[in-house]
């Protein structure tokens, strides 16, 4: 992800023409991206009514994290909640897209997981009801193949929401899911006997 795609998503939500519906969201190879390549999503997030509301995540509380030099953009820890994350916030689209970035920059350069460069993560693009920009940070594990759901946890689910799918789409995912892991035992079973 670069710095540009991060001032688009935020200057995306600093208008004024979405109201409060908009949210925004990047999912990293490796944290449940379809392909490894730059993407950002979007959708309009309204309660049952059609008003605009808040993901749950949004609603937990922070834990400010000070900076030094930086009285634009604030840097919190997400508390109490089942997953770990950082939540940069500010208006300066500028100054915060730019702590975003580098934020990001860190994780991809990092070299912690054995054969594999950087760390995967998700970002959440929100704003506050006070109209501050907010962008939620969360650093993963190396995720990648199928789960019985056809789908991972990304960024829609670490918001606090649940994807659901129609039974047959689940029963046909086990399926898959099920050919492929024995598929993957028999081409392990083959490898140690060569």
């Amino acid at each position: 992800l670069d710095r540009e795609a991060i001032i688009v998503a935020l200057s995306l939500l600093q208008a004024r023409f979405y109201d409060d519906h908009l949210k925004i969201f990047f999912n990293s190879w490796g944290a449940w991206a379809t392909k490894n390549h730059q993407h950002i999503q979007a959708i309009f997030y309204e309660d049952k009514d059609g008003n605009p509301t808040h993901f749950p995540v949004e609603g937990r509380e922070l834990v400010e994290i000070p900076l030094i030099n930086n009285t634009d953009v604030k840097l919190f820890e997400l508390k109490d909640y089942p997953v770990k994350a950082w939540v940069l916030e500010g208006n300066n689209i500028e100054k915060l897209s730019m702590a975003v970035f580098k934020a990001v920059e860190v994780l991809q350069q990092a070299d912690i997981f054995p054969d594999k460069k950087g760390v995967p993560h998700n970002l959440i693009f929100t704003k506050t009801k006070e109209n501050n920009l907010r962008v939620y940070l969360f650093p993963r594990k190396f995720q990648e193949g199928y789960t019985k759901f056809g789908t991972g946890i990304a960024s829609f689910e670490l918001a606090g929401e649940l994807a659901a799918v129609a039974e047959t789409a689940i029963q046909r995912n086990v399926l898959i899911y099920e050919i492929k892991k024995e598929s993957k035992k028999e081409s392990d079973q083959t490898k140690k006997q060569s």
